[in-house]
């Protein structure tokens, strides 16, 4: 666990059910906890051994709730993260309905993703949790995999911001390794693991970011496409060779393809208006549909919350707090 650093969020992953009888299911995701390690998170990844009871209502939500308080309090390294509510839980399959379910019923939890979780199909009476979570969410489906699907009904109904990225020929199992599993067969295309896992990662980077990373929702575009980066080779060492360029690459691809999809509130830049007299600062403030909120008194703008440059929901309010300067 690198120090200094800043601290760092939680990320829970909770595997489906894989009907081989796998009893290390949940050592096949590695690749995506180095993802999620490499990225600034504490990716926590349990085994729930009777993770097909969430359908029958008795879901082990005690056991990640307790796990997680473990981590936070006792854990030897737990004064590197960030408290709660800076936790996700994501999971795959059922995995992801009991995430659900634990991010609506017990959890104090920031972000909700789930990979290929049939919640109209195998668990409509836990899709009603969609259309209550108000915390950021994400989607991942595969129109091969069509009972992954939701209905357009559910996706309009649920609540901002909400996320969902379609891949149009993956299978329920194309994020393991091709060799490592016996759980169901796979796509033809390759790139689809690494590509599910950078839009995860930059939907993590978006709402949850580490903690030194402030800028990351200013940064990240709402449909969180990667950027096209140009790395130096030093860069490209500690990248690990995920440069986010598999959405690029899948272009090419006859086999592959993806639907990026979001519903989030309109935002705007907040301007810089520090040294600004109070009646000029509101004004900008204004013709960038915000608020402007003053406190104190003075004749310049001494110091603004958001700082000049960050984005805001339009319509949310910006502080200015007046101080005096000399008048030259």
């Amino acid at each position: 666990m690198a120090r200094g650093c800043g601290r760092y969020p939680v990320v829970v992953f909770l595997h489906g059910h894989c009907q081989s009888g796998e009893v290390d299911h949940y050592l096949q995701w590695e690749h995506l906890g180095i993802v999620l390690a490499k990225s600034g998170y504490l990716a926590v990844m349990p085994q729930i051994p009777d993770i097909a009871s969430v359908l029958a209502g008795q879901p082990p939500l005690t056991t990640i709730d307790q796990l997680l308080t473990w981590i936070r309090g006792r854990w030897e390294h737990h004064d590197v993260l960030l408290p709660a509510p800076s936790t996700a839980v994501i999971g795959h399959s059922y995995g992801g309905l009991l995430a659900g379910r634990y991010a609506s019923e017990v959890g104090s939890v920031a972000a909700l993703a789930t990979l290929h979780s049939s919640w109209e199909h195998d668990a409509p009476q836990l899709a009603g949790i969609l259309e209550t979570l108000a915390i950021p969410k994400l989607l991942v489906l595969g129109k091969k995999d069509a009972m992954s699907l939701v209905s357009e009904r559910l996706w309009n109904s649920m609540p901002l911001p909400s996320h969902r990225a379609t891949f149009e020929n993956a299978g329920h199992w194309d994020y393991l390794p091709r060799s490592s599993t016996n759980c169901g067969t796979r796509s033809a295309c390759s790139f689809y693991p690494a590509a599910a896992f950078t839009i995860l990662d930059m939907f993590l980077s978006r709402y949850l970011p580490p903690e030194k990373a402030t800028d990351l929702y200013d940064r990240i575009p709402d449909d969180l496409r990667p950027p096209t980066l140009q790395l130096t080779p030093e860069q490209e060492f500690f990248a690990g060779g995920n440069w986010l360029r598999e959405i690029d690459l899948m272009a090419g691809d006859a086999e592959c393809a993806v639907q990026l999809d979001q519903r989030v509130r309109a935002t705007t830049f907040v301007p810089p208006v520090v040294g600004l007299n109070p009646l000029q600062a509101a004004q900008r403030v204004l013709d960038a549909r915000l608020k402007p909120v003053v406190k104190g008194s003075g004749n310049k703008v001494v110091k603004q919350r958001p700082r000049g440059g960050r984005r805001a929901e339009v319509e949310s309010e910006v502080e200015l707090e007046l101080g005096r300067q000399p008048i030259s």
